[in-house]
């Protein structure tokens, strides 16, 4: 049975990967999208129906999923609206503005949101950690330019780019973030975290004019700039999807599987929202509050 779904959301993350990605994952089913920008729901393919909010998709159907693609102000508030519903949600970065607006979250809903993370699954990273040796030390490096993307920035590069290099730094280490420090621009942020298991990673990422990706580990510099000149080839005789798409994919797929009631270790549920914005506060030098509401997800 295929499962039914809907977007809230038709801007440039679901014109460039959701959209190409959901093609890709047969048990999944777009049926409907809601956006208030008249050009975004141009974007939704024909037939398939198109509303102002997502209120008013939800109202008077029950779908099985809904990804929230919606700029990032909107994030906590349209999760919310889903889970209202009992419907579980999909959740693109950043989760929320701060831990105050999931904190409010009812208890019961919290186990049917997963946080988007798509970045573990490209192969680049697949491989990465496969290769990795056990407590090996790596540092990350994240700069892209939001002008050429096309989309609409968040506030801050941390706000953007952090939640990325704090998932790939447990999930790559398998070891879950403890605390991180730093300090922060508008268009950048530097800092290092700090694992359960003892190490220290150290990260950057930044807003800019170039697009600059990097695990260092081993002393060797693994560059994510660009793919692999075989993925390259592979895309342009075979029509194999980009790495991003397919990251997308994979995460959908395993999405999936979750909302058929599988158990599906290594994709992160509500507690992994809850350490993102717990230690974003931390690097605003704000308190955290994840003891408080539960614990992270371990680095599965």
């Amino acid at each position: 049975m295929t499962l039914r779904i809907v977007a809230v959301g038709a801007g440039r993350v679901y014109e460039r990967l959701y959209a190409p990605a959901l093609a890709l994952v047969p048990g999944l089913s777009l049926v409907a999208v809601a956006d208030p920008d008249p050009l975004a729901r141009a974007r939704v393919p024909v037939g398939v129906p198109v509303c102002e909010s997502l209120e008013e998709l939800l109202a008077t159907e029950r779908y099985d999923g809904a990804l929230v693609l919606s700029p990032p102000s909107f994030h906590a508030h349209h999760a919310a609206t889903a889970l209202a519903r009992m419907c579980p949600v999909l959740l693109e970065k950043p989760s929320a503005l701060s831990i105050d607006e999931i904190a409010s979250w009812p208890e019961p809903w919290r186990a049917l949101v997963t946080p988007a993370r798509p970045r573990r699954y490209w192969r680049e990273y697949l491989q990465l950690r496969r290769e990795l040796p056990r407590g090996g030390e790596f540092d990350l490096v994240l700069r892209t330019s939001p002008d050429a993307w096309g989309a609409r920035a968040a506030s801050s590069a941390a706000d953007d780019l952090f939640p990325h290099v704090l998932d790939l730094a447990s999930w790559i280490s398998r070891s879950p973030v403890v605390a991180t420090s730093g300090h922060e621009t508008e268009t950048e942020a530097s800092g290092h975290f700090e694992l359960a298991d003892g190490r220290t990673v150290q990260w950057n990422v930044g807003h800019g004019d170039r697009y600059d990706e990097q695990i260092r580990a081993a002393d060797k510099v693994h560059d994510l700039d660009r793919p692999p000149f075989s993925a390259r080839i592979a895309r342009r005789l075979y029509g194999r999807p980009s790495r991003e798409i397919e990251g997308v994919a994979r995460m959908l797929r395993l999405w999936e599987r979750r909302l058929r009631g599988e158990s599906v270790p290594g994709l992160p549920g509500f507690p992994a929202a809850l350490e993102e914005l717990s230690m974003r506060d931390s690097l605003r030098g704000g308190s955290t509050h994840g003891g408080d509401l539960a614990a992270p997800d371990a680095g599965a």
